[in-house]
């Protein structure tokens, strides 16, 4: 897997970005809405263009509303939304040991969302947009319930099921150098691991038209 950037700013990055859309499946963003709109990226104009497309979308606070166009990552989600006094009392908040708790989550939820739009683009032959909320997802877990602080400790590391596994790492060569990755399954599968953005060798845009 690659990682590359692209301005949408110029008129030949627009032309790099428009042309996969021609026959993708599924388009995702984690954006602001605002952003979303200023380059025209937005479920109803894409899915316009494009008919059949899946448009998935994480945001922090929501698509509308005072706190749409907010700029943060998981952590803030967890704090306007009292995981941080679930972890420590008043007056002294504190991250989680996971320090974010609704990142990979998130991704789960938006992938089921994507997997079900799918099965309707199947049935309705129309496009579908999925969008996933990072604070909805917060309170969602808090709202399952929240374990006894001891209760937790007390089977934390206390046998093989409360014991948390750690990740098999595999030694791969990346332009940046030698780097751990994980799973070793995409070595025995052929795939290719995730590379730093920019690290890849550079390929110069094609002209517009």
């Amino acid at each position: 897997m690659r990682s590359t950037t692209n301005p949408l700013s110029i008129p030949a990055g627009k032309h790099v970005f428009d042309g996969p859309l021609n026959t993708a499946d599924i388009f995702f963003a984690n954006r602001r809405a605002q952003y979303l709109e200023h380059y025209n990226l937005t479920a109803a104009e894409l899915c316009g263009r494009h008919p059949g497309l899946v448009h998935v979308q994480i945001v922090l606070h929501g698509s509308t509303g005072p706190w749409a166009d907010r700029i943060s990552f998981g952590e803030s989600a967890g704090a306007v939304t009292g995981f941080n006094f679930v972890e420590e009392s008043e007056p002294e908040p504190r991250l989680s040991v996971a320090k974010v708790v609704n990142d990979y989550i998130a991704g789960w939820l938006a992938n089921a969302g994507a997997l079900i739009a799918f099965r309707r683009r199947a049935r309705e032959r129309e496009s579908c947009q999925v969008q996933v909320s990072l604070t909805r997802t917060c309170l969602w877990m808090l709202s399952l319930g929240i374990f006894d602080k001891a209760y937790a400790a007390r089977k934390a590391g206390s046998s093989a099921e409360h014991t948390y596994v750690q990740p098999d790492l595999i030694t791969a060569d990346t332009p940046s150098g030698s780097t751990k990755v994980s799973p070793s399954r995409w070595r025995c599968r052929g795939r290719r691991v995730l590379m730093e953005r920019c690290k890849c060798r550079e390929v110069p845009a094609p002209p517009p038209g």
